[in-house]
């Protein structure tokens, strides 16, 4: 499969788009090994999610700088999210940021969408806020439509 990261599409000629989570771990560095344990338990959940429903694959992840980032790439964010939410919302780990990336990397234009993952048990309006990150000229994106990703339901 070709990643977004790689800039192009795959055999089809279809560009990949990406879901990106990022959790903040605990103290600094690479988090406590207990957060170690539950990036692997979680990444392991949306492994098998994403495999099971043929959605596109998980990449690995990346830990630094008190941060950890999830990666998953596929033809369609939405769809890839979507097998990807449960496990996504059960990483304990907070705050949390999930990224839908609707075409590569490389291209300026590329509508993201980006939501917020409310704490577990919390009833929170603006967790589910969806907001659009203009390409990095301020232009419209390359169809001159953005996109509306799925927003997280408020409170979860």
């Amino acid at each position: 499969m070709t990643h977004a990261a790689d800039g192009g599409g795959g055999a089809e000629g279809c560009v990949e788009q990406a879901v990106i989570a990022r959790y903040r771990l605990t103290g600094d560095g690479f988090g406590e090994p207990g957060d170690r344990a539950a990036v692997r338990a979680a990444q392991s959940l949306v492994s098998e999610a994403i495999e099971e429903a043929g959605a596109g694959e998980f990449d690995g992840n990346e830990f630094g700088g008190g941060e950890v980032t999830l990666f998953a790439y596929g033809p369609d964010a939405d769809a890839l999210f979507a097998v990807m939410e449960p496990a996504v919302r059960g990483l304990p780990l907070r705050p949390a940021q999930v990224v839908l990336r609707y075409g590569s990397v490389s291209d300026p234009f590329v509508a993201e969408a980006r939501s917020v993952v409310a704490r577990a048990g919390v009833a929170c309006r603006t967790a589910g806020v969806t907001s659009w990150v203009q390409p990095r000229d301020g232009r419209a994106a390359g169809d001159g439509r953005l996109r509306l990703g799925r927003a997280l339901p408020p409170g979860m």
